[in-house]
C-alpha cells in the first residue's frame, strides 16, 4: 500500500489513467454511437496527457535536468497521435456512414447511427461483468511484467483494459462503426503500453514510429475500407444484415 500511495504522490499521470477506466467503462456499456465517439475523443485527450507525463518522467528520470530542444520535439510527437485520431474519429466515421456526400446530407451519419444505436437499457449486466473481468485480466498481466514502480504497473494495467475492451467491442457491437472504434480503441492501449514498457527515447521512439505506420493502416480502413462496404451494402452498418447480403449463392 505504501508504495501505491508514493506512486499517486509522484506520477501526475496516474489520476488520468483512472480517468481512461472511466472512459472505457463508459464505451463498454453505452450503446450509442454517438456516445461512443464521444467519450472516445475524451479518451484521446486524456491518453494524450498521460503518454506526455509518462515521456516527460523517463526524459527526466535519465537526464537529471530540464528538457532540450530535442527530447520536446519527442514529446510533442508522441502526444499529437492520439489526438489526431480523437479529433479524426467522427468526421472520417461520419463520411463513412454517409452515401450522399453531397449538399444537405451532414445530417445523414447522425440519423443512421441513431437509428442503429440499441435501443435498451444504456447499462447492461453482461457488458458490466466483462469490463471487470477485463479488468482482472489487464492487472494480471502486468504484475508478471515486475515493473521497478507500481505506477507504470497500473499504467500498463489500465493500456492492456483499453486493448481488451477494445477487442470486446469488435466481438460484441454488432455495427461496423462501432467495430471500427473498437479497433481504434485497440490502437489506444497498445499506444500506451508501449510508453510503459520501453525506455525513452530509444528504443520507445522506434516502436511509437511502427505505431504510426500501424494508425495509417487504421486510417486507411476508415477512409476507404469502410465507406466501400456500406455502399455496397446500400447504406446499412448491421453486421448480420452484411453478412446476409454477402452470401454467396449457386
Amino acid at each position: 500500500m505504501n508504495g501505491l500511495g508514493s506512486a499517486a504522490v509522484a506520477s501526475p499521470a496516474l489520476p488520468l489513467e483512472y480517468l481512461l477506466l472511466m472512459t472505457a467503462f463508459s464505451i463498454t456499456l453505452t450503446g450509442s454511437i454517438a456516445t461512443v465517439l464521444r467519450w472516445y475523443l475524451v479518451q484521446s485527450m486524456i491518453l494524450a496527457a498521460v503518454v506526455g507525463f509518462t515521456v516527460w518522467d523517463k526524459i527526466d528520470a535519465k537526464q537529471g535536468s530540464a528538457l532540450d530542444a530535442m527530447h520536446i520535439g519527442i514529446l510533442l510527437a508522441i502526444m499529437v497521435l492520439p489526438l489526431l485520431l480523437g479529433l479524426a474519429a467522427r468526421p472520417l466515421l461520419a463520411r463513412a456512414t454517409r452515401i450522399n456526400q453531397g449538399q444537405g446530407s451532414e445530417g445523414e451519419a447522425e440519423r443512421v447511427w441513431r437509428d442503429m444505436s440499441e435501443q435498451s437499457v444504456s447499462v447492461r449486466a453482461r457488458d458490466g461483468v466483462a469490463f471487470v473481468a477485463i479488468i482482472a485480466l489487464g492487472a494480471l498481466v502486468a504484475v508478471r511484467f515486475d515493473l521497478p514502480k507500481p505506477a507504470d504497473t497500473i499504467g500498463l494495467t489500465v493500456s492492456l483494459t483499453l486493448h481488451l475492451v477494445g477487442l470486446y467491442m469488435m466481438f460484441r457491437k454488432r455495427d461496423l462503426i462501432s467495430q471500427t472504434i473498437g479497433l481504434l480503441v485497440m490502437d489506444q492501449g497498445l499506444y500506451l503500453a508501449v510508453l510503459k514498457v520501453v525506455d525513452v527515447p530509444v528504443p520507445a521512439l522506434y516502436f511509437v514510429a511502427g505505431l504510426w505506420f500501424y494508425t495509417i493502416i487504421t486510417v486507411v480502413i476508415l477512409v476507404f475500407l469502410v465507406p466501400q462496404v456500406h455502399r455496397e451494402c446500400k447504406g446499412g452498418i448491421n453486421l448480420d444484415e452484411i453478412a446476409k447480403q454477402s452470401e454467396l449463392r449457386g
